[in-house]
């Protein structure tokens, strides 16, 4: 659930049950039936004392600041006709009932779906504009996430440096639900760490313990069976009076650990074929170092499958499926790729578009001298 007011999930206090029967106003973040959010939304700051959230504050534990309002003459609305996703939610919020504004316009997209890239998650597309006189310098901005997975006291949280990643799971020993946050993109500063409810401040969730998270760095260091918040974002960054930064996070969930990485690296294939304009400089040094094509994601599988890729240098690239005889039944790409992270999807059908029988195939590619192969089973 997105709102007018830069909450994810939740907007101020509870009430009856809705038709999933949670105890909310709106739907959390629900997987496979499960809602695993208790709160979540965006911060942005300058300094302790200049904070504008719309976070659970210092004074009860849960009344939120409501520092965000929407843009006059703009709506929070869903895009169902967008190119890219199935779902665009297109909100305009402005910081002006902070207690001390920064004077910032921000833009969020957020692009769910149901194919491979965005099935398990949501994308977050944040633009913050600097509408005020002056310049911001040491700006930070991300979204906070407390998570409530199971018993939310015995929760379990670790970062994943490999994904940009912090996650939390239900339980330290044979977890079996997995949510988390992912940093898209890089050249913006990086924070991201995961926090005890309890030791870290959060109950009462002063703007000094906000700032203190936001500018944490990497805190690679786990939680341990508490209750468990994320926090994934940018800074600093400096944005000059008239001018803008944009960042992208995502919110993903997942049944096993390998499951969550899987998608974790979609979503970042996602973002960097949509969002080349979001990728800085020091982007350039995350691009792929050797050509790698990953074993497919699920497999067996029924009844598609996805195939992730890495082309580290402009290549002609071949991806074809075979069967067990050596006979070909279907080419999934063939065309010059740029450097990058790429994914391609198998759904069982062969090149004149009929479903072929249950059994283990071979996927193969080629890309300029580079050749690798992996079985894959398909079950029906």
């Amino acid at each position: 659930t997105i709102t007018n007011e830069g909450n994810i999930g939740y907007l101020n206090s509870r009430s009856a049950p809705d038709s999933l029967g949670i105890d909310s106003v709106g739907l959390g973040f629900v997987y496979t039936n499960n809602n695993y959010l208790y709160e979540s939304g965006l911060m942005v700051g300058v300094g302790p004392d200049h904070v504008s959230d719309c976070i659970r504050n210092d004074s009860d534990g849960w009344t939120q600041d409501n520092d965000f309002v929407e843009t006059e003459d703009t709506y929070l609305y869903v895009d169902t006709s967008h190119a890219l996703t199935n779902e665009v939610g297109v909100v305009s919020l402005r910081d002006s009932e902070a207690e001390n504004p920064l004077g910032v316009r921000i833009e969020q997209r957020s692009y769910a779906d149901d194919s491979f890239e965005l099935r398990n998650g949501t994308i977050f597309h944040y633009t913050i504009v600097n509408e005020g006189n002056a310049d911001l310098t040491g700006l930070y901005a991300g979204l906070f996430v407390d998570w409530d997975i199971a018993n939310h006291e015995n929760n379990s949280s670790h970062y994943k440096a490999d994904y940009r990643m912090v996650y939390t799971q239900d339980q330290e020993g044979n977890p079996s639900h997995f949510a988390g946050l992912v940093l898209l993109n890089q050249g913006l500063g990086m924070n991201i760490n995961a926090l005890n409810n309890y030791n870290d401040g959060v109950y009462l969730y002063s703007s000094e313990d906000k700032w203190a998270h936001m500018t944490s760095g990497i805190d690679e260091d786990p939680v341990f069976n508490a209750d468990v918040s994320n926090y994934v974002g940018v800074g600093p960054v400096d944005v000059a009076s008239g001018d803008s930064v944009s960042f992208g996070v995502a919110m993903l969930a997942a049944s096993s650990i390998y499951e969550l990485e899987y998608v974790a690296g979609e979503l970042h294939a996602f973002w960097e074929e949509n969002f080349p304009e979001e990728l800085s400089a020091q982007d350039e040094a995350i691009l792929p170092i050797e050509f790698a094509m990953h074993q497919n994601y699920p497999n067996p599988f029924n009844p598609v499958t996805s195939i992730r890729y890495d082309i580290p240098s402009t290549s002609m690239v071949t991806i074809s499926i075979y069967s067990m005889l050596g006979q070909k039944v279907k080419t999934l790409t063939s065309k010059v790729h740029q450097p990058g992270f790429y994914s391609a999807q198998w759904n069982g059908t062969n090149d004149l578009g009929t479903a072929v029988s249950s059994g283990m195939y071979i996927c193969k590619i080629n890309a300029g001298s580079f050749t690798s192969i992996n079985k894959m089973i398909l079950m029906k």
